[in-house]
């Protein structure tokens, strides 16, 4: 399946200009750019990525739209990936888990990183085949904090608001609520802060964000924590 959308996806960009090649066009290069476009660059500098010897254990939570732990493989690390829905990337250096990252059957302090890129936010509220769960991000991170050694390193990215909310398939966090989030269990190192201005994505100063709307993601932090 993955690969036909591939052929037709590849055979409507060949094709003479029509409705759904500038949609594409659009929607990869134009005024649709997500968040992804600063997250995947960020979240490559901050594993500390040594090369070749690379060998460090990653686990990439929430995967299934994303082909950033195959990245991670194909750099060196041994990586797994864990979602609620199946995921089709194969790679050697990758092993896939269907789960429940808020409760898992990975040994204590297994990982030496953990890495979640704009997932955290949906966990618990059932938007993406997950269980139902209020407090589903706690019990995330209370997880992921168990499987990660001391001292390991937790990056992740949540949207971000100059006030918390509750949409309807994410959480949108401000300062307080990732403290209350992480600190328990975690140290934050660094928090790097993004925003969309019609599509453009550049970086943003806490005392410039505003109170967002709707169910997109506006602004997104990115945030690096090691385990205490």
């Amino acid at each position: 399946m993955l690969e036909l959308f591939k052929r037709l996806v590849i055979f409507v960009l060949k094709s003479p200009e029509n409705p759904v090649k500038k949609m594409l066009r659009d929607l990869f290069y134009g005024e649709v750019v997500l968040e992804r476009i600063v997250e995947y660059p960020v979240f490559f500098s901050l594993t500390g990525y040594k090369g070749k010897s690379e060998k460090r254990k990653v686990l990439d939570v929430g995967c299934y739209y994303s082909n950033f732990p195959i990245q991670l493989a194909s750099m060196g690390f041994k990586v797994w990936g864990i979602d609620p829905e199946p995921y089709q990337l194969i790679h050697p250096n990758f092993t896939f888990i269907q789960g429940d990252v808020t409760k898992t059957d990975f040994k204590s302090g297994f990982f030496d990183i953990v890495t979640s890129v704009s997932t955290i936010e949906h966990i618990g509220l059932g938007f993406y085949k997950d269980k139902n769960q209020n407090s589903g991000d706690t019990a995330a991170v209370e997880e992921i904090s168990r499987i990660l050694k001391k001292g390991g390193l937790f990056v992740l990215s949540v949207p971000y608001s100059k006030s918390f909310r509750l949409g309807k398939t994410q959480r949108f966090y401000d300062t307080k609520h990732i403290n209350i989030l992480l600190s328990s269990k975690f140290k934050i190192t660094n928090r790097l802060l993004y925003a969309s201005y019609k599509g453009k994505w550049m970086p943003v100063d806490e005392d410039k964000v505003w109170n967002t709307r709707g169910e997109t993601t506006s602004i997104v932090a990115i945030i690096t924590a090691t385990k205490k």
